[in-house]
Order: C-alpha cells, then sequence, then structure tokens
C-alpha cells in the first residue's frame, strides 16, 4: 500500500512523532518541543511542529503523507477546522488530517474496537472512556491546583512535606527527610525555599522527585508507603466513577510514568480498582499513544488495519 502515514503525540512537555507505511512498518520516530499552544503560545507551538516535520524529511526525505491524526493536550474534543489550520496551515502536507484530545490517541492505543477506558498518571493524571457510539466521557485533569490525583506531581509534593514535618519533628521519622536533601544536594531542610521558590520551581521538576517517594517506599519506608498507596486509591476511585457509566465491564489501559515505574502504586491502585469493580481488567497500554494516533490515521482515512499493521505498531 502507498503512501505513508504520521502520528503525533502532542504532550504538555514534549511531543513525540512516528511515521509509518501502509503496511504499518516504522519508518522513524522523533521527539521534539511541546505543540500545546494554550501553554506556550501558537507561533511557538507551530515553530516546534515546524521543526519536527523539517527534522522527519531530512532523515527520510518524507514530506507528504497519505494521512495525518494529531493527540492534543490542549483539546478535550475533536479540533474545529479554524483550530486546526490554526497549528497546522502551511506546515503539514497531506490528503487527510485529524486532532483530536491526547486521551483520544491514548484510548486509541488499548488496540479495543470498542467501549474502554484510559487512566493516564505522569506528570499530571486523568481518566476517559469511549462509549460504544464513539463518545468520549472524561474525568480528573483539572491541573496540579485542583485536581491531579494519583499523579507524579502529587506524589511528589506529598513526599516533600511529610518529609519536612518529620525533618522538625512535627510528624514520625522518615527516610524522605534525608532523601530531600539528598536528592537536592542541600545541607539543611531551610536551603530548600530558594529552590522552590526563587524562582518558582517548574512542575516538572517537582514531580521528578516521585521516583524518590518509589524508591523509598521500595524500600520499607512507612510514610513513603503511606504516600503511593494513597495516591493509589485516589485515582482508583477517579476511574470508578468513569465505570458507572458503563452497565458491564471493560478494559481499563494504564499509561505514564507512575504506572510503569512504581510497583507499589500500581499493585495498591489495581487492588483497589478490583475491590470497587469486579471483573474489570487493567493492564498497561500495548502500545504508546503516539501509535495510538497512527492508528487513527489509518482508521479515519478509510485505510484498512490489518492485524499485522497493528503488532507492528506495538513496537
Amino acid at each position: 500500500m502507498s503512501g505513508y502515514f504520521l502520528g503525533i503525540d502532542g504532550g504538555g512537555t514534549k511531543t513525540t512523532a512516528k511515521v509509518c507505511d501502509g503496511n504499518g512498518n516504522i519508518i522513524t520516530e522523533t521527539v521534539g518541543g511541546s505543540i500545546n499552544y494554550y501553554g506556550i503560545g501558537t507561533d511557538k507551538a507551530r515553530a516546534n511542529l515546524s521543526a519536527i516535520t523539517k527534522k522527519i524529511g531530512g532523515k527520510t526525505g518524507i514530506f507528504e503523507f497519505r494521512s495525518v491524526f494529531i493527540g492534543l493536550s490542549a483539546l478535550y474534543t475533536r479540533a474545529t477546522a479554524e483550530e486546526l489550520e490554526k497549528l497546522t496551515g502551511g506546515i503539514i502536507n497531506s490528503d487527510y488530517i485529524g486532532m483530536d484530545s491526547d486521551l483520544f490517541i491514548a484510548l486509541e492505543a488499548t488496540g479495543a474496537k470498542g467501549e474502554c477506558a484510559v487512566c493516564i498518571c505522569g506528570t499530571g493524571s486523568m481518566s476517559a472512556a469511549r462509549k460504544a457510539d464513539g463518545s468520549i466521557v472524561c474525568r480528573g485533569g483539572y491541573g496540579y491546583i485542583l485536581g491531579d490525583e494519583g499523579s507524579a506531581y502529587k506524589i511528589a509534593l506529598e513526599g516533600l512535606r511529610r518529609g519536612i514535618l518529620a525533618y522538625d519533628d512535627i510528624e514520625e521519622k522518615t527516610a524522605l527527610s534525608k532523601a530531600i536533601l539528598d536528592y537536592f544536594k542541600i545541607s539543611k531542610m531551610y536551603d530548600i525555599i530558594d529552590l522552590f521558590y526563587d524562582p518558582p520551581m517548574d512542575r516538572d521538576d517537582i514531580a521528578r522527585f516521585a521516583r524518590v517517594v518509589a524508591g523509598c517506599a521500595g524500600a520499607g519506608d512507612k510514610t513513603a508507603v503511606e504516600i503511593t498507596e494513597s495516591a493509589a486509591k485516589e485515582i482508583a476511585a477517579t476511574v470508578t466513577s468513569l465505570l458507572r457509566e458503563f452497565a458491564s465491564p471493560i478494559p481499563v489501559g494504564l499509561y505514564g510514568g507512575v504506572f510503569e515505574n512504581d510497583a507499589i502504586f500500581n499493585k495498591a491502585f489495581k487492588e483497589e480498582l478490583n475491590r470497587l469493580n469486579n471483573g474489570v481488567k487493567a493492564e498497561l497500554l500495548p502500545m504508546p499513544p503516539v501509535s495510538g494516533a497512527l492508528l487513527a490515521a489509518f482508521n479515519e482515512s478509510g485505510t484498512q488495519v490489518t492485524e499485522s499493521v497493528i503488532q507492528k505498531l506495538k513496537i
């Protein structure tokens, strides 16, 4: 089958793009800057998208596509023609271009044909499900101030807070106190104030401390385990609210660094989800969301997706 397909996962901090041919053979994959125009502005988003397409063209000689699909963290539903033109006009040359939320391509990445759900726990968190009629319902996604339960940011922030309280003898001792000093390379806790407030520390940098919390939990630290399990139960409750929209159990795909790298969180989440919802199966996505974008590029251009194509996109 002739022609090339481009899938793009436009997250909040980076963009991943993957190109394949009509048989699903991966030609190239590249990573670039964010294209979330709400976060960085339209001009910067277009510049980053242009840089990605030029990088793809420079590596492969491919500048035209049969179909392109973009999952974008700036969206909650299908992009209008105006939104699509605002971001891609004059940059992407393709017979078909579609754009929807990053949750849409995550749902595609479950590989399910009908009803399914996905829960994402990275720097932030959100859950979504697809109904039989193709409509999408969401829970969470209210951001780091109002929501993001179960996210790396919330786990990291609670780990920092509890570690500081223990350092000041307000709470019981925890390995998190020394972990904070070691991680931020400071000799006394008050030195952390300048690091966090002058200028304010980026949320992504704060979220990375979640890995330290996971390490302390894995070593048996009581406080770190409490933080991790509590966060897992919170996001399980969010997913449970979503599943009430369905008359029978549907598969739940899991994605994001917290699910992928924190065994205690993963176990606690699945146990709580099973306790609240009998018969629900929750597993890591079989392919990354950028491959879900490629599947959408196939499907929405009317191109047949064979099992062979699906297997290749899982790579």
